[in-house]
This record gives C-alpha cells, sequence and structure tokens, in this order.
C-alpha cells in the first residue's frame, strides 16, 4: 500500500499492507537484509514465510518483522490476480488447464517451463498455449511460494 514511512535505513525499511481481510499491517525489514526494496510497491504482493509479529515498546502498536529474507518474495501483480491463477492452475489441477475436463489417470502433457498447467491432451495444450504464455511466468513464481522444500525447515531430532 505505502512505503513513505520506509526510510529510517539506520533502524529498519517500513512497508505498509493489506492483508487478505483487508487490514491493514506494518512490515519491518531490517536494513541489512538485501532485499531489492524498490519491489515493494504499491500493486505488488509481499508473501512472508513464518511471519512474525512484535510489538513497539508502546505494546500497542503491532508490526510484522521480517528477520530472514530468505522467506521473502515480491511479486510485481496484485493479489487478486495471484489468487485467480491460484485457483486455476493449482486448486483445480485434476483438471484440464484448457478444456477444464477431468484428468482421469495424470495429465497427458504439461507445461515444461512452469509445471503447473496441466492438460488432458497434446490439442488442448496447443490450444490454450497462447493464453497460458501470459500466465506462464505468474504461475513459476507461485510455484515458488506454494513448494515448500521441507528439509530445508525441518531439523532432524536425534534419538537415543
Amino acid at each position: 500500500m505505502d512505503d513513505s514511512l520506509s526510510h529510517m535505513p539506520d533502524f529498519f525499511h517500513r512497508v505498509e499492507v493489506r492483508d487478505l481481510t483487508g487490514h491493514c499491517n506494518s512490515v519491518l525489514f531490517s536494513p541489512e537484509q538485501g532485499l531489492d526494496y524498490a519491489s515493494l510497491r504499491r500493486g505488488a504482493t509481499l508473501f512472508v514465510r513464518y511471519a512474525a509479529k512484535a510489538y513497539f515498546s508502546d505494546l500497542m502498536t503491532q508490526v510484522i518483522k521480517v528477520d530472514d529474507c530468505s522467506y521473502v518474495k515480491v511479486i510485481p501483480r496484485g493479489l487478486d490476480d495471484l489468487l485467480l491463477l491460484s485457483h486455476w492452475y493449482f486448486a483445480g489441477r485434476a483438471a484440464c488447464s484448457a478444456c477444464r475436463a477431468p484428468l482421469g489417470g495424470g495429465p497427458a502433457a504439461q507445461c515444461s517451463a512452469c509445471e503447473a498447467a496441466q492438460y488432458c491432451s497434446g490439442e488442448c495444450m496447443a490450444r490454450h498455449a497462447g493464453e497460458h504464455e501470459q500466465h506462464c511466468g505468474l504461475c513459476r513464481q507461485l510455484m515458488d511460494v506454494i513448494n515448500v522444500d521441507m528439509d530445508r525447515f525441518i531439523q532432524p531430532v536425534p534419538f537415543r
């Protein structure tokens, strides 16, 4: 939504965002994070995995504090567009991305670039290629958000 309060480089970078419910939140990034702050602009979607709420010393002002930008992804597209794409390509994974026919035994064809678009036949894939070309890059970015490498986040607990 806004980054007019963000320019305190000695302390933090702050942006105001709106979540799915319409609630406004402040997100704080440490200055040494190395995030491309220019990508944090109105109309972009900010994904923060493992976000942590924090409070200022007044115990009234709540913010989302980001300590590790490897858990952050900024996609230069509005959340409504991304939710629509997510519904079309990811929620309906049991249906052909072109004709929406059920995929019985799995996809006969799949987009090799994003792996999100699945098709019941090569003909459907060819017919849908022009439309999917507009979405393929966004689907790849959404795959980064949706797919989690659990080995990276889960530490094994040794038992004796």
